[in-house]
This record gives C-alpha cells, sequence and structure tokens, in this order.
C-alpha cells in the first residue's frame, strides 16, 4: 500500500521528445482553428492539419494526426478550466 512518504510510481507512456518540444507552439498556433465558436460551429480540424503541416515538414502524416488529437483533447480541458475559473 502506497504512503504519502512513499507515492505510487507512474509508468511515463509517452516517449516521443519531439512532439512534447512542440506541443505548446503547436498549441498556441492552432488554438484557434479548435474552438468551434470560430467556424460554423464545429471546430475546422482540417485547417489545423494543413497549419501543422506547413509548420513542422518533418512530421508525418500519423505525427500530425496524434498531435491533432492531443491538443483537441487539451483545449477542451482547458476551456471547461477557464469555464469553471469564470464562474
Amino acid at each position: 500500500m502506497p504512503t504519502d512518504e512513499h507515492p505510487p510510481t507512474v509508468r511515463e507512456r509517452r516517449r516521443d521528445d519531439t512532439m512534447r518540444a512542440i506541443f505548446e507552439d503547436a498549441y498556441a498556433l492552432c488554438a484557434p482553428f479548435l474552438d468551434p465558436r470560430n467556424g460554423y460551429g464545429i471546430p475546422l480540424v482540417h485547417q489545423a492539419v494543413v497549419t501543422l503541416r506547413e509548420r513542422y515538414p518533418q512530421l508525418d502524416m500519423l505525427q500530425i494526426y496524434v498531435l491533432v488529437q492531443a491538443l483537441q483533447r487539451v483545449h477542451r480541458i482547458r476551456q471547461r478550466n477557464a469555464a469553471g475559473a469564470n464562474a
């Protein structure tokens, strides 16, 4: 049983340091496309993909897909947290 002195260790699943290094820049770049209020009531995910392909040509399409999925998830969480803080 873990105690406060020895918290359980969590194995880090994410291993792509390149993606970690660019994540916040990619988020700032794509956040407007992920907000449904900026489109026709839906996120402009395709535009985010195009923008990331232009900015990071070294990434393959699988990496772009994974990055966009992570950006969408983080965007929802940050929007939810911001809405809760304003309430």
